[in-house]
């Protein structure tokens, strides 16, 4: 990438910029991209806005928090488009380009122009009304949507953009050289049995009695000393009040934290400033930061909050996988990123997932298919492609025999991986051919994942009852598993 005001864009880039330009000049209205958080999404939004510079009609760049609004309005100034802010405390410049808040838009939408077409940041948030009002009021206009993770926490649809445009996968922009690559540690495991969830996540009080006590939170700090000591880092909480508590518990063992929250004096732009510029290490926050928010300079993500949402695992784990480059290398071709991120301050991220969100989610770079359909709430989980290491607390794929890390030996037992057994069970294994069982009924596709999803995971009877019932079945059927199925002891 080039220097301020000057940007050489990537090819990835400037295919995403055709795309649209292409999909728009054919009649198509709405539109959505989706670029891995650390890819430069903004200089794509950037580019479009300057292509278009010269017409008539104003062009809005649209972010749904207002903390968000200094970041677009300096990516725009870099790339020497002179814009106005719409927002409360910012008086309204007459110019063709616009920086306004979701919320001042839906307040002003009767006193602004048509524009010729508008830029929603963080696009997954589309199905809110804030989103939609401005497509019914403004039947002419084009619409584009960008987002890291094209989805809803929710499930529910993103069918107001007529077309999805994805990129390669997460792991191919870091083989590639454009982002981080990163060591993904699972120190701690959390029971969520009890906690219920609503729009797709966990509910944030039942969540905070299952990881707000000083035991927890105790560890974290000893495995950030252990794994991240020394590096820039960010801590995703449940709630304000257990940011806090982290905060305290870092502070009290010597490594400065400071939490970024909407109840506290500090200004939070002046904050986040102070973390890209090197002033603060480390930050502790709930929601405040989770998208959207440019932060150079972190390493180390500390994952402290559990979720049952896909979305906000990605967002969260997205925050430190933007690559770090050493200067004096080509950054134009694979061999020089690749060298320019070894050589850097970050040659690799550090994920710290203490609440084992790695087990419902799988790891940040896995392959996923994105959909403007949604997705529905009832949908039977899969059992884990993971496994974790219990000497360097590493995931590893669950047909692994050694660590590849630490070269660890697992003891493939009947309470793990149970053998074949008198012709009734062959070894259950993630990607392996239905299990096989003289018990009637249990060969249908549900059973079998549930069945899968057991052998994989549970460690006794109690789990298994568990497991069947977050599944929606029942705690007997649970037990029927355990007991006559996997003929399993505990």
């Amino acid at each position: 990438m080039g220097g301020e005001g000057i940007v050489n864009l990537w090819d990835f880039q400037l295919k995403a910029i055709d795309a649209v330009e292409d999909f728009w000049n054919h009649g198509g209205r709405s539109v959505m991209v989706s670029l891995p958080t650390g890819t430069g999404k903004s200089h794509v939004f950037a580019e479009i806005i300057f292509n278009r510079y010269r017409s008539k009609k104003p062009v809005y760049f649209i972010t749904h928090s207002t903390n968000l609004l200094s970041q677009a309005s300096n990516h725009l100034t870099n790339k020497g488009i002179h814009h106005g802010i719409i927002s409360p405390r910012t008086p309204q410049l007459r110019t063709r380009v616009q920086v306004i808040s979701a919320q001042t838009l839906i307040r002003r939408i009767d006193q602004l122009p048509e524009p010729e077409f508008i830029i929603f940041e963080e696009a997954h948030h589309s199905a809110a009304e804030m989103f939609k009002k401005p497509m019914r009021v403004w039947s002419n206009a084009k619409f584009l949507g960008l987002t890291a993770t094209p989805g809803r926490t929710s499930g529910q649809p993103l069918d107001m953009y007529e077309h999805l445009i994805t990129s390669e996968s997460i792991r191919w922009f870091i083989n590639e050289g454009y982002l981080s690559d990163y060591d993904y540690y699972a120190p701690e495991e959390i029971d969520m049995s009890g906690v219920h969830k609503r729009m797709g996540d966990y509910i944030t009080k039942e969540v905070e009695t299952k990881v707000d006590n000083k035991a927890v939170i105790g560890n974290v700090v000893e495995h950030y000393q252990n794994f991240a000591a020394g590096t820039s880092g960010v801590a995703f909480g449940v709630s304000i009040k257990h940011i806090l508590d982290i905060t305290r518990q870092f502070n009290e063992s010597g490594f400065p934290m400071e939490s970024l929250h909407s109840r506290g004096n500090k200004n939070v732009l002046d904050t986040i400033n102070a973390v890209r510029n090197g002033g603060i290490n480390l930050i502790s926050a709930c929601d405040i930061i989770g998208e959207g928010t440019d932060i150079p300079g972190l390493t180390t993500e500390i994952d402290i909050r559990p979720t049952g949402s896909l979305i906000i695992y990605l967002q969260h784990t997205g925050r430190v996988l933007r690559a770090s480059f050493a200067p004096g290398y080509d950054l134009s071709s694979k061999a020089g990123r690749l060298a320019a991120i070894a050589a850097g301050k970050k040659p690799k991220a550090i994920i710290l997932d203490c609440v084992s969100n790695w087990t419902r989610h799988g790891l940040p770079d896995e392959e996923r298919t994105w959909s403007l359909k949604g997705t529905t709430k009832s949908k039977t989980p899969e059992p884990s492609k993971y496994k974790r290491c219990p000497q360097c607390f590493r995931p590893v794929g669950i047909r692994n025999r050694t660590c590849p890390w630490c070269q660890y030996e697992f003891e493939f037992t009947a309470s793990r991986m149970p053998e074949q057994k008198e012709g009734r069970l062959t070894k259950i294994e993630q990607g392996s051919e239905p299990v096989q069982t003289a018990v009637s009924g249990w060969s249908n596709p549900d059973n079998q994942r549930l069945i899968k999803l057991i052998a994989a995971t549970a460690r006794n009877v109690g789990d298994a009852r568990k497991i069947a019932v977050e599944a929606g079945q029942t705690s007997g059927k649970g037990w029927m598993i355990w007991k006559k199925i996997l003929k399993r002891k505990g």
